[in-house]
């Protein structure tokens, strides 16, 4: 069996060179780093993630309230109190009233009106999310007391 020597040369290429001013002498140059944009140069290297925006507003996720809120007049013809109802207020973006309805009755039509009323009278700021105004549901609740 005979064996040949095969000669193996790793292929790499020579620097870049490149004459700068003045005269050079062949054979001379100056060798230069060739650097991609993003590595090296003090920029972000692919697949740093970017940094986290600040919200545009202090409190960027907060819910509906009410602004001023108006006492219901209680009936004379209420029979049961103290008592307490709930009035469910669907709002719009701009915190509008567009419509009440009972969430939990006092079991007194008389004083669920009232509540209803004050309800609708009332304003208010409506909710936040990730700094914009979001319509949707609120509840207000009266407590009549003797």
């Amino acid at each position: 069996m005979v064996r040949t020597a095969v000669a193996v040369r790793p292929a790499i290429a020579a620097p870049h060179t490149t004459q700068t001013g003045g005269t050079h002498s062949a054979g001379q140059g100056h060798t230069a780093a060739v650097v991609s944009p993003g590595v090296g140069d003090g920029t972000d290297l692919p697949g740093t993630p970017a940094p986290t925006p600040h919200p545009a507003c202090s409190n960027p996720n907060e819910p509906a309230h009410t602004v001023n809120v108006v006492a219901p007049e209680q009936p004379d013809d209420a029979s049961v109190l103290p008592a307490t109802a709930q009035v469910e207020v669907t709002l719009d973006a701009a915190g509008r009233v567009l419509d009440t309805s009972i969430y939990r009755s006092t079991n007194e039509m008389a004083l669920d009106r009232a509540a209803l009323l004050a309800a609708r009278q009332s304003t208010y700021a409506p909710a936040l999310v990730d700094c914009q105004p979001t319509g949707g549901q609120y509840l207000f609740r009266v407590d009549f007391q003797q």
